[in-house]
């Protein structure tokens, strides 16, 4: 008979689970766990990463802990059971099954909790730019409540998954720009989010736009800041799927005179639908149709949707007739395109390898489409900008590609290359790199994917191609004849001013936004 597993479930929250699971009979070989909540299947994983606390301790070779975040935040308004067993046999692993209480119960214990994680883990930095935004973001309130009387401006909460690094990902552009735009049509914006704490560069980006921090340590929950906020809000905007899943019942008790906007950041089931037809995958086809209830589901709910593409805006529409459904990208500013052309060689891709697309991306440009370049240009190099790449990329990368990975000043990368490419052979959603790109002045060969959503003019639809032989002409094409190129920087640069601008993104943000509700005098500011 097989000895019982051993192990502990170190975290399980609304978020992910966490911990570590070990079969004696079988030390050296990682137990695969199937995870279930409320029942329901959620996913297979196997518990075999490394921890050297594990092999200090004598148990097998350490590789025996896993990690696994939930594609979507559990309801916070209902009590949830997590199950964990072990594969042949459905044994439990040790703490298995858990039980997370509803927003009401576990409020001032998750305040404890975060207190005290952040108290151990930040820096005497990160806490003293904590305490200046505070200290920032009070001045400014009450200068705010000298001017606009006792309720002062209509408030707007954002929540998002995490706080916005506008340098990191497309996602941040996009909350960031329609906080703004929000700002400058008169609203009192705040936000908080269902991750870790800002560090201090997102906190600078709140509070150089005129933002308030609604989270830690002013609260130590999105509930709490909802009970609390929530009677006196005239507008809360749910960013992406999990946070609309997540917290759109507390903001219908908590916020009963608010517009709810849903934000699509991109409809994250297409993306998992289009990758599992790629892969094979049955487990990412299972969470595309899991995904796709919960983000069809929210968007009946709400009172209105926003997405930043055109073509999700259309099958929203088709998927959830009754609720509207407006088109709000980000704004982009942009730039006299790059001089010396004949100073600027070679081309780039963008994109953090966080992101599954872009992972992709890269592998088929290494793969297939940087051979098939230097047959004919030898000389051709692609510069990979981009966030988390793997060691072996950086080490060994393939021939002609060189691995910059995340960079401070994006533009001056763009000055040095000739043109951009964004070879996505799946995804969803507007794509922030085709539109950086566009923005600085510089060509981008794309594939179908990649230009989902654009409005591009007719000189711009060229540059589309999903065949390696096409994608490697267009690029050609680009790179070695001047006039060609200029003349696709300046379609893009008119495409960024007539579809991009601040003024076009107010303009759509007022409709969706709707007029102020009438707002409830409220006990405090943010």
């Amino acid at each position: 008979m097989a000895e019982p597993l051993q192990g502990s479930i170190d975290r399980a929250t609304r978020y992910g689970i966490s911990g570590w699971v070990h079969r004696p009979g079988d030390p050296d070989s990682g137990v695969v766990l199937r995870i279930t909540v409320d029942g329901h299947p959620v996913a297979r994983v196997r518990a075999d990463r490394y921890r050297e606390d594990l092999e200090r301790a004598g148990i097998g070779d350490g590789r025996h802990a896993f990690e696994f975040r939930f594609p979507s935040h559990l309801s916070a308004d209902r009590r949830h059971s997590i199950s964990i067993r072990a594969e042949p046999d459905g044994e439990h692993a040790p703490g298995s099954p858990i039980w997370l209480d509803h927003a009401g119960a576990f409020d001032d214990r998750l305040k404890r909790r975060v207190a005290s994680a952040v108290d151990a883990v930040a820096s005497a930095e990160e806490r003293r730019s904590v305490a200046a935004f505070l200290a920032w973001q009070a001045r400014r309130l009450d200068r705010e409540a000298d001017r606009s009387g006792e309720a002062g401006a209509p408030r707007a909460i954002v929540i998002d998954e995490f706080a916005p690094d506008p340098t990191r990902h497309a996602g941040a552009v996009a909350i960031m720009a329609h906080m703004r735009s929000l700002r400058r049509l008169g609203w009192s914006v705040g936000l908080t989010a269902a991750g870790a704490p800002p560090d201090p560069r997102a906190l600078a980006a709140l509070a150089d736009n005129g933002i308030a921090w609604l989270g830690w340590p002013a609260y130590g929950s999105i509930e709490e800041m909802l009970r609390r906020q929530g009677p006196s809000a005239g507008l809360i905007y749910l960013y992406r799927g999990p946070s609309a899943d997540a917290y759109l019942g507390l903001v219908r008790r908590h916020c009963p005179a608010a517009r709810l906007l849903y934000g699509v950041c991109d409809l994250h089931h297409l993306r998992l639908e289009r990758q599992a037809a790629i892969s094979g995958d049955p487990d990412l086809l299972h969470n595309s149709r899991r995904m796709k209830k919960i983000e069809f589901v929210a968007a009946r709910r709400a009172d209105a949707v926003i997405t930043h593409s055109t073509v999700e805006t259309d099958l929203l529409r088709q998927a959830v007739p009754r609720t509207p459904v407006h088109t709000i990208p980000w704004s982009l500013v942009p730039a006299p395109p790059p001089a010396d052309f004949g100073r600027r060689r070679g081309i780039a891709f963008v994109g953090g390898f966080d992101h599954a697309p872009n992972v992709d991306a890269v592998s088929w440009i290494g793969r297939e489409i940087l051979p098939a370049l230097r047959t004919v240009r030898p000389d051709l190099e692609c510069v990979v900008v981009g966030s988390n790449p793997p060691d072996s990329l950086r080490r060994v990368p393939p021939p002609g590609m060189r691995i910059l990975g995340p960079v401070d000043d994006l533009r001056a990368v763009l000055q040095e290359v000739r043109l951009t490419v964004a070879p996505l052979r799946f995804g969803a959603g507007l794509k922030g790199k085709v539109l950086d790109s566009l923005a600085a002045g510089l060509p981008c060969v794309l594939t179908t994917v990649a230009a989902e959503g654009i409005p591009l003019q007719p000189l711009l639809r060229r540059l589309v191609a999903d065949e390696v032989s096409r994608i490697v002409a267009r690029i050609l094409r680009l790179h070695d004849d001047e006039a060609a190129n200029r003349m696709v920087s300046a379609a893009g640069l008119d495409l960024i001013r007539e579809h991009y601008s601040e003024d076009a993104v107010d303009a759509a943000m007022r409709v969706a936004a709707g007029e102020p509700a009438a707002i409830v005098p409220a006990p405090a500011h943010f």
